[in-house]
């Protein structure tokens, strides 16, 4: 990367997320400590195709759906948590804050039933973070994998849950965004800041930070093409799939990279990996998508039309759970790039920097 494109794009960071963090441009990874072949890595599964959302009229507990063996509501009441207990409830997780108002006391209501409950609370000065929707999720997921009994899912309106299974809905039950936001809606999602939130953290594969940044480079470079990572998965598996362009540095690829990519650096080596046939599609990716949109520019003005930039690029990929790979070799890690821009990944996922 040129030093004025490294300097813009660490300008472009530092006016979305605060602070720089300092860190040297010229770090190169530990290779041998960050590529673990035996490690298996975070992997998107065939999912079960997801449950319908039952909508339910209760007579003590409003609004109230089910979807599977999970259930969405507002703030129940001593009475409706004690008859779900009796239906089959087995655990409660409570989206609110411990100082708000229940008109009772929940967590010893719910031990005196031998329900496990569970507070991940937030709205107000708690803002809704990537660790809250980490953290419900990965409950969700469990649950509905083989939980016993069912899941109640809380808050007091059902607002806060619709914004939190929203995400869940899409990234691991791979529903469509727009059928899961109107089911997410109907459920008791009303709030745009909690909708906001849950599109950026979905945009990002599980990082709000990056999906901010994919909808900066959506304003940044409108006539450039895109492709999101869900995508080209699918594309990737049918007959014809699309060239890889790997534009980031040696020392970031050689960590790893998408399944087939081909490295390049400059304009000609691009024209010669895409070949004769300008109307091949081709995917160029990065990090998060700044320096593969300047080099789907640049392709685009030199003839090759089907050319598209990888929304979110390696990050949001990974963060996805999307496979990396070393040559054929699967990995488990990818370059952050540097400090800053390392947020965007999923902790697990980031390789270590030489100090």
């Amino acid at each position: 990367m040129t030093t004025a494109v490294r300097t813009f794009a660490l300008a472009l960071v530092a006016s979305l997320f605060g602070p720089v963090f300092s860190a040297c441009a010229t770090q190169v990874p530990n290779v041998a400590a960050n590529v673990a072949p035996t490690e298996t890595p975070q992997t998107v599964e065939a999912a079960p195709k997801p449950r319908p959302v039952e909508h339910v009229e209760r007579q003590d507990l409003a609004p109230f759906a089910r979807v599977g063996n999970i259930l969405l509501a507002g703030q129940p009441s001593r009475q409706a948590l004690a008859h779900l207990a009796t239906e089959g409830t087995r655990v409660v997780v409570d989206l609110r804050r411990a100082e708000e108002d229940r008109g009772f006391d929940e967590p010893l209501a719910a031990k005196g039933l031998g329900l496990e409950y569970v507070r991940h609370g937030f709205g107000g000065p708690v803002p809704l973070s990537d660790e809250i929707f980490a953290s419900v999720r990965g409950r969700l997921a469990a649950h509905r994998a083989g939980g016993d009994g069912d899941l109640l899912l809380h808050c007091s309106s059902s607002n806060r849950v619709g914004a939190v299974w929203l995400t869940s809905r899409v990234l691991d039950e791979h529903v469509e965004w727009k059928t899961a936001l109107d089911e997410a809606h109907a459920v008791g999602l009303a709030s745009k800041a909690m909708e906001d939130a849950a599109r950026t953290y979905v945009m990002g594969g599980g990082n709000q930070e990056l999906g901010q940044m994919v909808e900066k480079l959506r304003t940044d470079f409108p006539e450039v093409a895109r492709i999101d990572v869900d995508d080209l998965a699918t594309r990737l598996k049918g007959d014809r799939p699309p060239l890889l362009l790997d534009v980031r540095e040696p020392e970031e690829f050689a960590i790893s990279q998408l399944l087939g990519a081909r490295n390049v650096h400059t304009l000609d080596e691009a024209l010669a990996a895409v070949g004769a046939d300008r109307e091949r599609e081709v995917v160029v990716y990065c990090s998060v998508g700044y320096r593969s949109a300047k080099f789907a520019e640049k392709l685009d003005d030199h003839g090759v039309k089907n050319v598209r930039n990888l929304e979110g690029s390696i990050f949001a990929w990974a963060n996805s759970g999307h496979p990396v790979y070393r040559g054929t070799q699967r990995a488990s890690r990818v370059h952050p790039y540097d400090v800053t821009w390392g947020r965007m990944l999923t902790p697990g996922l980031r390789a270590d920097l030489d100090k």
